[in-house]
């Protein structure tokens, strides 16, 4: 239900500003239904709770508005204030609290709150350069909380190591690369700005994910796309993916190759 309520935000921002981009600076006109409706589907999420979620729904409208030519000045004060009420609810919840000070130190408390990053940060450290090999990670078995959804990614770096994380990389940049290369190509404001909602939700999960894998954020439940274990995330991620194809075929080709 929560990656559908993304899936609409998307297309709601999308639908709204191609009628408006061309006065998106315009307060009353463009930004502030954006901003009613996104706040009200990232309420709806942060009453579930899902704190990670609803951060990278507002971070996926925001590029999206972004791209359609807000002033920087305007994108600046909304952060001012974004990141400073975030942080207020983050700290509000006794357990998103535990989260972040774990992420801070989880050497204090290695055999409860700091057990799953450590363990994370262990299959990734052991896994070298080329990996225990496939379907030989320990961590899984034994000790790594969550490792077929949250911590698919310290999995991936134990088993087949350095290189299969970076190959997970690769593919994510080459996604992010070619959903861009959409946006920048489609024919109608519409297209693009789909193709970027799209594109971004996409990346930004998969940002998410691999940092908190690799302990570069507090932990968040946000899986990471067409890798870990769901069925509604992978069935909104490939429908994600066949409405970029489709919006490819219509991108405008540059000196004879298509998108």
């Amino acid at each position: 239900m929560v990656r559908l309520r993304r899936f609409r935000l998307i297309l709601f921002t999308a639908a709204l500003l191609e009628r408006r981009m061309h006065r998106v600076n315009d307060v009353r006109y463009a930004l502030l239904p954006i901003a009613l409706v996104s706040g009200l589907a990232v309420l709806l999420v942060l009453l579930e709770p899902d704190f990670g979620t609803a951060v990278s729904m507002l971070i996926v409208v925001a590029l999206m508005v972004f791209a359609a030519g807000l002033d920087w000045r305007y994108f600046a004060v909304t952060a001012g204030a974004a990141i400073p009420a975030l942080a207020a609810i983050a700290i509000a919840e006794p357990y998103r609290m535990r989260r972040l000070t774990t992420f801070l130190n989880p050497e204090a408390d290695p055999l409860n709150q700091g057990f799953q990053i450590l363990q994370s940060l262990i299959a990734v450290g052991t896994g070298g350069v080329t990996g225990a090999g496939l379907m030989q990670g320990v961590q899984k078995l034994f000790y790594l909380p969550e490792p077929h959804t949250d911590f698919i990614y310290a999995v991936i770096g134990e088993e087949v190591g350095l290189v299969g994380t970076t190959l997970v990389l690769v593919a994510f940049a080459v996604i992010t690369w070619r959903g861009l290369r959409v946006a920048l190509r489609s024919p109608d404001p519409f297209a693009s700005f789909l193709a970027m909602g799209l594109t971004a939700m996409i990346a930004v999960q998969a940002f998410i994910n691999i940092s908190v894998v690799l302990a570069l954020m507090p932990t968040k439940g946000i899986p990471l796309p067409f890798v870990s274990a769901g069925g509604s995330s992978l069935l909104i991620n490939l429908v994600a993916m066949g409405i970029l194809l489709n919006l490819s075929q219509h991108a405008s080709p540059v000196g004879g190759d298509d998108a």
